[in-house]
């Protein structure tokens, strides 16, 4: 199981959030042979994570956008399908993208699908 914030999903799909890396700007003098570098700062860009979460009653998937629209400018800990962790990513944005019934409870008392797209950032 995946997870934005205290929110868990059944699947989160999308690239890996990454790690935050240094970026160098390269620095070429005139006159002078070779090349230097400066750190500038360490960041990373936003990237696009797909959500679904199983729910029971329509009701409940109808509050889920506000649910989710309740983390949008937090910072939280994400956890994606494969285990990695990253603490500190803030959520840009949010969207539910679908509320879909179901017929096969898996897992167990699931009759709803919400689907959302989120734009998050790690922040270091």
């Amino acid at each position: 199981m995946s997870s934005i914030g205290a929110l868990t999903f059944l699947r989160m799909t999308g690239p890996q959030v990454p790690a935050l890396a240094i970026a160098l700007e390269v620095i070429n003098r005139r006159g002078v042979d070779g090349e230097g570098f400066v750190e500038n700062a360490k960041k990373v860009e936003a990237i696009n994570k797909q959500t679904i979460e199983p729910v029971s009653m329509l009701a409940t998937a109808n509050w889920a956008a506000d649910d989710y629209a309740d983390l949008k400018g937090t910072l939280v800990t994400v956890v994606d399908d494969s285990g990695r962790l990253v603490i500190n990513v803030m959520v840009l944005d949010v969207r539910v993208t679908g509320v879909k019934q179901v017929f096969t409870s898996c897992p167990a008392g699931t009759n709803y699908l919400i689907t959302a797209n989120w734009v998050i950032k790690p922040t270091g």
